[in-house]
């Protein structure tokens, strides 16, 4: 009769599992309502902004924005899962962004030690050990810094651990539960963040083999066929979905400003992968051994505790240099990661404690020695990985911080919803878009000149409204190619606003109204740059359009205005209750038409306190629609004089279907004249309709 062994944890290994569980959670909390993301904002942001975007629009497509690079705005990094979930806790539960996203990070993180309970079982260890290493994995830095933070790399991480367990699960018991289980957490780890998900699945592979060399020596080749088809048939789904996925995101990629960002260019630059130089360099471990002491430990600390196990802890040796090598696996295979990011620790960092914690269970083995000894031993790993947090991680989380700088709150206040910034200086971070909320074209660091990506970029902005160039004081020839930039944008060429950082270029319009907004100057270390002086105040000169900026400036018109000009300066605004453009004299707006027959209906008129006020009143006003050719000589189409003060039938809104014909080289333009004087000019252009 077989009998089933039953093993009971001790109180004091619950008393440290939970110890240690609650010293996690508070020290992950801490700071949790400030909107500042500690470590690498730039990449939380990024995560963030892509967020952001699916909860405004409700977008919950693949097809989701990373507004970042400019149109075409759908740049897909990763399968939005994780932000899918952010978006769907911050509506249920009624939280800003960034807390949903810290409570998905961190449910994420403990999600995943059902798992690796069945994984340290499956290495042999008893459930009282399993929970001594558990305790050991809550104090690792990297697992309570980067556990509330805006990243991925919690989500991916748990499906990726929970497709090792399902895997050794499916591998032992031939179960079709574990199989199909374990085929769907690796799918959807590898659409979330492939480099997470093949850190995972080296040790699935390693066991795998493993698995079948075991069977074939001791079954055959049937038994070693079956566990193949058992083994391999696992990642088939996983595999073919991350080749759907780069292949589909490569493709959208593939363009001068976003090429960097294919698989091909990721894998040959940012990850190092098939550079030998970057895996033996002693810079690389130089860099690598500081990201130790950020995420896990010191490396003398590790290498002491691991050494001392491998030599007094003879049961748990090969345990512990497994762990080591499936820890160092992630470092060699993608070292430029490793080295310019603790985060990425996040994915391995695991593999390093349980070694350390296979330590300790053998050092708790060791009943001869004395048992205060045994504590003092034992206690070691836990103050290894807890003194660098407390010296690292944890000073920064005691800094409160809403997030952003005086500039990106000045800007989010000032510029429209639909307004788009170009951002020079920060390659690709999204801080400053994030914290403005706005979409960006963000010029990467080194390709201000580079004709290819400029030309690119800046054309794909043209159906845009753009209204902000924001530039770094340190860009070298600075004055020569912000007139170029502003030039092609339809922006000022002289500065409006700036920090100690950047100065920032506004459209003509927006500039003219901010002058007025006395706040501009309450915001952090925001000055406000005095514009060119000028003899005419009122005279507006003629500015030219992108169809982009038309559309918004111009919703009265119903095709593109390309150029216009207004006397007394741009206005849309409400006139007894009917929307309305100031047209006030002299006043033109050049409206993109067809060639060859065509007809407009227009409205237009005075408002009705140019002539109904006491005193001095409008002398009239002539409303003009005319074809104007290259040499910029104008043929009359419809004119008609309004004078409301002595005509009543002037009065009032004014409607006019014209019929006309253009000439190949001819423009439609709409005009406003006065007729003796500018005094109470007050005329306004309702609407046109251009067929």
């Amino acid at each position: 009769m077989h009998t089933k062994i039953r093993f009971t944890i001790p109180t004091p290994v619950w008393a440290l599992f939970i110890a240690c569980l609650i010293f996690h959670f508070f020290c992950t909390i801490q700071g949790w309502t400030w909107g500042f993301m500690l470590g690498h904002e730039f990449r939380q942001t990024q995560t963030a902004l892509i967020s952001y975007y699916i909860d405004l629009q409700d977008n919950f497509s693949l097809d989701y924005e990373t507004p970042l690079f400019g149109p075409p705005w759908q740049m897909p990094l990763e399968l939005p899962v994780y932000e899918w979930c952010v978006v769907w806790v911050k509506r249920v539960f009624g939280i800003k962004d960034f807390e949903a996203a810290r409570t998905v990070s961190l449910t994420c993180f403990y999600a995943a030690f059902p798992a690796f309970y069945l994984l340290l079982g499956r290495s042999g260890l008893v459930p009282a050990h399993r929970l001594v290493v558990l305790a050991l994995l809550l104090c690792c830095p990297v697992y309570i810094f980067y556990s509330r933070a805006f990243l991925i790399d919690p989500m991916a991480f748990m499906f990726s651990v929970w497709f090792l367990a399902a895997f050794v699960e499916s591998m032992i018991r031939r179960q079709w539960r574990w199989w199909l289980l374990c085929t769907l957490v690796g799918s959807i780890a590898a659409l979330i963040k492939s480099l997470v998900f093949l850190v995972w699945l080296f040790p699935a592979a390693s066991y795998g083999a493993w698995s079948l060399w075991r069977d074939w020596q001791e079954n055959g080749t049937r038994r070693a066929l079956t566990t193949t088809v058992w083994g391999v048939g696992v990642v088939v789904l996983p595999y073919t979905s991350l080749r759907w996925w780069v292949d589909r995101t490569d493709a959208i990629k593939e363009n001068p400003v976003t090429e960097v960002f294919t698989s091909k260019m990721l894998t040959e630059g940012n990850f190092g992968t098939y550079s030998l130089a970057a895996r033996l360099s002693a810079h690389t471990w130089e860099h690598m051994f500081i990201r130790w002491s950020e995420a896990f430990t010191y490396w003398w600390s590790a290498g002491t505790i691991w050494l001392f196990g491998i030599m007094f802890c003879r049961t748990q040796r090969w345990r512990i240099l497994t762990a080591i090598v499936l820890f160092m696996f992630g470092q060699f295979a993608f070292p430029y990661a490793y080295t310019g990011q603790d985060y990425y620790f996040y994915t391995c960092a695991a593999f390093g404690v349980m070694g350390m914690g296979f330590v300790v269970v053998g050092i708790w083995e060791k009943s001869r020695w004395p048992i205060w000894l045994r504590f003092i031993l034992a206690a070691l790993p836990f103050a290894a990985l807890v003194t660098p947090y407390w010296r690292g991680y944890r000073p920064m989380q005691q800094v409160e911080s809403h997030g952003g700088f005086g500039m990106t709150a000045a800007l989010d206040y000032l510029l429209p919803n639909e307004s788009v910034v170009v951002i020079q200086g920060e390659d690709w971070a999204a801080i400053r878009p994030y914290y403005i909320k706005r979409r960006a074209f963000m010029i990467r660091n080194g390709m201000e000149r580079n004709e290819r990506y400029m030309t690119w970029g800046l054309d794909n902005l043209r159906n845009e409204s753009v209204d902000a160039l924001m530039v770094d004081l340190s860009l070298s020839q600075r004055e020569e190619w912000v007139a170029d930039v502003t030039s092609r944008l339809n922006l000022n060429s002289w500065p409006t606003l700036r920090d100690n950082r950047f100065e920032v270029y506004f459209s003509p319009i927006l500039d003219h109204e901010l002058r007025e907004i006395p706040e501009v100057v309450n915001f952090h270390e925001v000055r406000l740059v005095d514009a060119p002086s000028t003899d005419e105040e009122w005279w507006e000169p003629v500015r030219n359009l992108l169809p982009g900026k038309a559309r918004r400036l111009f919703p009265v018109v119903n095709r593109d205005v390309f150029r216009y000009r207004i006397g007394y300066g741009y206005g849309l605004g409400d006139v007894q209750g009917t929307p309305a453009l100031n047209f006030h004299p002299d006043s033109d707006l050049w409206v993109d038409a067809p060639v060859g027959p065509g007809r407009t209906e227009w409205r237009y008129g005075l408002a009705p306190a140019a002539y109904e006020k006491d005193g001095d009143r409008t002398n009239g006003v002539l409303f003009g629609l005319y074809a104007e050719n290259a040499s910029k000589e104008r043929r009359s189409l419809f004119e008609r004089k309004l004078r409301p003060t002595t005509e009543v039938s002037d009065r009032g809104i004014q409607t006019s279907l014209i019929d006309y014909v253009l000439a190949e080289d001819e423009t439609l333009v709409f005009a406003s004249r006065p007729l003796d004087s500018y005094a109470f000019d007050w005329a306004f252009f309702y609407s046109a309709k251009v067929e």
